[in-house]
């Protein structure tokens, strides 16, 4: 027994001790219970990158776990703490090896 919501008012109810905001006594704040159904509709969903230059497509969940931590389009910030350079990934390298060093 419980009702569907996100985690974030899940805690918000349990921290301001509410209790079921239905007004019964059903357990719901007990636990958090995670909805693989609604997670799995939420990964399927077709999705596209976000960098304005980038044309990659496919669903959120491969989005997350692959695409945006390799997209060339991505806009990063130089490792070195002494640099304050931004720019796209793709040209972090360059950065790198020829203009911080």
């Amino acid at each position: 027994v419980g009702h569907g919501m996100c985690l974030r008012c899940f805690t918000w109810l349990r921290q301001v001790g509410r209790g079921c905001p239905l007004g019964s006594d059903c357990g719901a704040l007990r636990e958090p219970l995670e909805n693989t159904g609604v997670r799995q509709m939420l990964e399927d969903l077709p999705v596209r990158c976000t960098a304005a230059q980038c044309r990659w497509e496919g669903s959120l969940a491969t989005f997350v776990t692959a695409h945006e931590t390799v997209c060339d389009y991505v806009r990063v910030f130089c490792p070195l703490q002494e640099c304050n350079w931004t720019g796209l990934r793709r040209d972090l390298k360059h950065h790198i090896e020829e203009e911080c060093a």
